[in-house]
């Protein structure tokens, strides 16, 4: 089995991505929820890390090529090797993500766990991870984050912290 990037992976399935995304809007239209009604929607993770170039506690909605292009490279930036950009069609997607900024060890996470409209808002439900108790951690300074894709909305957008999930 040879390696492949995640990236080349992720391009591979986009259409299939893209396939049950447009099902989901159908299915909640056919629900009677249209495409502006309360309730879930479809998300997909872009990526995950605990060693994010972005060094500021931040929350981010991004809807155009320009933005996510720098985004990308700060996020990116601090590594030794080039992530490709991860191409987002902005005429049916935006990219929406936390960044927790400075954390003092590999316990710390940052999860959206939840994306909904509620009452012409989008909701975005999210969970920081933080050690409690003896744990056995990585202890080099992290900068968690976590970016997903979402459709395309000029809603809108609250961040919501859920409750902490201790380690």
């Amino acid at each position: 089995m040879s390696w492949k990037p995640m990236e080349s992976i992720a391009h591979r399935h986009r259409a299939t991505r893209l396939s049950i995304l447009a099902a989901a809007v159908m299915l909640g239209a056919c629900a009677g929820l249209g495409p502006r009604g309360d309730g879930p929607i479809a998300w997909e993770t872009i990526d995950s890390d605990v060693y994010s170039g972005v060094m500021t506690e931040m929350k981010v909605v991004i809807r155009d090529q320009r933005n996510w292009a720098r985004l990308w490279s700060e996020h990116k930036g601090n590594r030794h090797h080039p992530f490709p950009l991860p191409r987002i069609d902005f005429s049916e997607e935006m990219v929406a993500g936390i960044f927790t900024g400075e954390r003092p060890n590999g316990c710390h996470a940052v999860r959206i766990q939840r994306v909904h409209r509620r009452a012409g808002t989008i909701i975005v439900e999210y969970s920081e991870r933080t050690p409690s108790g003896p744990r056995i951690c990585n202890y080099a300074v992290t900068h968690p984050s976590h970016l997903i894709a979402l459709p395309s909305s000029r809603e809108p957008i609250e961040f919501i912290r859920t409750p902490d999930r201790p380690s």
